[in-house]
């Protein structure tokens, strides 16, 4: 008879789909890298903006920027796994730590959750996370942490490449670094979000807004507040 885990089995299932993308996300950059002989570093990136997306594992632009570096500078596989050890641990240069900028919205629209299995496993983490910190510990009413918990874990919004090469890009949301899904393109023209992302970032800033999660019948889905 298997052990149980002593979090239950949705962490369990967290950890091993975590697991899971972190390891397919060391094949596309060492694929990219194997590649790469005789490349310069903007060709370097958009392989590996492209190919982090066909893999449904898009990357926010500043880790594609860090593990571009790394590959065009000529490093080995040795520095491309402590480079993803730096990723996961979020020890990373203080050059990619942006700082945010909340847009600000009381219009509940649904992200499209991407099928990736890791997605739904940040989810799931982030959601129970959040509900064991509000069932054993004491939240003051009026405190930050009250105030916290009522908004919702804060959503990254970037631009992330649609599956057609004529198309524009697509709104990707990412939970802690990770990505979740994309915005429905109709709300997104609504929200005003290509303007938005394009002025954040080129001031070195994180778009990011806030978000609830609610469990659907065992699936996990999310909505941000938009414009």
């Amino acid at each position: 008879m298997s052990a149980q885990h002593p979090d239950g089995d949705g962490w369990w299932s967290a950890f091993r789909a975590g697991r899971d993308r972190s390891r397919r996300a060391r094949a596309v950059n060492d694929a990219v890298r194997d590649r790469s002989h005789g490349r310069d570093r903007h060709d370097i990136e958009a392989d590996l903006t492209r190919s982090f997306a066909a893999a449904g594992i898009p990357q926010p632009p500043e880790r594609i920027a860090l593990r571009a570096d790394v590959i065009s500078d000529g490093l080995g596989r040795t520095m491309a796994g402590l480079l993803e050890q730096a990723v996961q641990s979020r020890q990373v240069p203080p050059t990619i730590r942006l700082a945010e900028e909340r847009l600000a919205g009381s219009r509940w629209v649904n992200v499209t959750v991407s099928g990736d299995r890791s997605a739904q496993a940040a989810l799931r983490w982030t959601a129970q996370a959040r509900a064991n910190v509000a069932h054993t510990v004491s939240v003051p009413s009026g405190s930050r942490l009250e105030e916290t918990l009522a908004a919702g874990p804060p959503v990254r919004l970037t631009l992330v490449p649609s599956p057609g090469a004529d198309m524009r890009p697509q709104i990707g949301a990412f939970l802690n670094a990770n990505f979740i899904g994309t915005i429905p393109l109709v709300e997104a023209d609504v929200a005003g979000l290509w303007p938005a992302i394009q002025t954040a970032e080129a001031a070195d800033r994180r778009l990011v807004v806030r978000s609830r999660i609610e469990a659907v019948d065992g699936t996990y889905v999310i909505a941000i507040a938009l414009p």
